[in-house]
C-alpha cells in the first residue's frame, strides 16, 4: 500500500462518498429499519447498563473491516499486527467489562495501550494520512472516552468543576461512534441478505449511519448522558420519556428528500 492508496481509502470512507453506482432506491424500508434498530439497540444497552459490552461487540466488527481495508491495500504485515493486538485488547476489555458494574469506582488500563506506537509506525511507512482514516480516529477517541463512560461516578470527578458536563464530553463521542457502527452493520446486513452487492450496500448504509450519528450527537446523546450520570449518582432514574426516537421514514426523507411507501 502506498500513500495514494491510503488517500483514496481515507476519502472514500471518511467523507462517505456515494458514487454513481450506489442506487438510493435500494435503501428500502427494511434496510432503513435495520439501521434504526441498530441505533435503538444501543439506546437499550444504555438503559440496561450494558453499553460498554455493546460497544465492544460493534467495535469488533469495525476492526475486521479496518483489517480488511489494510489487506486490500497491500499492507498485509500491518494487518496481521493489528489483528493480533486488537484481539488481545478486546479480550482484556471484555474481562473488565464483565467484572465490574456501571457504578464501579476502579480504574482500568486504556482500551488500546499499543495504539499510539502502532500508528506512529504505520505513519512512518505510509505517511501522516493514516491518522485521517476513520476507524483510527475513532479508536483514539474511544481510548479516552470509554474510561470515563464506564464509570460515571469514578475517581475522574475529583478535580473536575462540573462532572456532569465533563461526562458529556466523553459520553457523546462514545455514543456517536457506537451508533454509527451499530446502524451501519444493521443496514449492510439487511441489504446483503437481500442480495444487494456489497460495495453498494456499504456506500448507501454509510449515509444512513452518518445521519443517525448526527441525530444521536445533537439530540439523543446529551439526554442519555445526563440520565446515565444522574442515575449513577443517585439523582434520578432513566426513563423512556427522556429518549428521542427517530423513525426509518424520517431518516429516508432526510437522506433523499422524499418518503417511501411500506407495502
Amino acid at each position: 500500500m502506498n500513500a495514494i492508496g491510503l488517500v483514496i481509502l481515507s476519502f472514500s470512507v471518511f467523507f462517505g462518498v456515494t458514487p454513481s453506482y450506489a442506487n438510493p432506491s435500494l435503501l428500502s424500508a427494511e434496510n432503513l429499519s435495520s439501521a434504526v434498530q441498530g441505533r435503538n439497540a444501543f439506546i437499550r444497552s444504555v438503559r440496561e447498563g450494558k453499553s460498554s459490552a455493546f460497544a465492544l461487540s460493534v467495535l469488533a466488527e469495525a476492526g475486521k473491516d479496518f483489517s480488511q481495508d489494510l489487506r486490500e491495500k497491500g499492507a498485509t504485515q500491518e494487518a496481521d499486527e493489528f489483528d493480533h493486538k486488537f484481539q488481545a485488547s478486546l479480550t482484556r476489555a471484555w474481562d473488565w467489562v464483565q467484572a465490574q458494574s456501571l457504578n464501579d469506582l476502579g480504574d482500568h488500563p486504556p482500551l488500546f495501550p499499543w495504539l499510539d506506537q502502532f500508528l506512529k509506525n504505520l505513519a512512518g511507512k505510509y505517511g501522516q494520512i493514516v491518522y485521517r482514516l476513520p476507524f483510527v480516529q475513532e479508536m483514539v477517541m474511544l481510548n479516552f472516552a470509554i474510561a470515563v463512560v464506564i464509570k460515571p461516578r469514578g475517581s475522574w470527578q475529583v478535580n473536575v468543576d462540573n462532572p456532569r458536563i465533563e461526562y458529556r464530553k466523553h459520553f457523546i463521542p462514545f455514543a456517536n461512534i457506537v451508533t454509527y457502527y451499530a446502524s451501519y452493520y444493521g443496514c449492510t446486513y439487511a441489504m446483503q441478505k437481500q442480495g444487494v452487492e456489497s460495495r453498494q450496500a456499504k456506500q448507501l448504509c454509510r449515509r444512513a449511519a452518518e445521519q443517525l450519528r448526527h441525530w444521536m450527537g445533537r439530540y439523543v446523546a446529551p439526554v442519555l448522558s445526563d440520565a446515565v450520570f444522574n442515575a449513577s449518582n443517585q439523582r434520578l432514574r432513566l426513563t423512556k420519556e427522556q429518549l428521542r426516537v427517530t423513525t426509518d421514514e424520517q431518516l429516508f426523507e432526510r437522506l433523499f428528500g422524499r418518503t417511501f411507501q411500506i407495502h
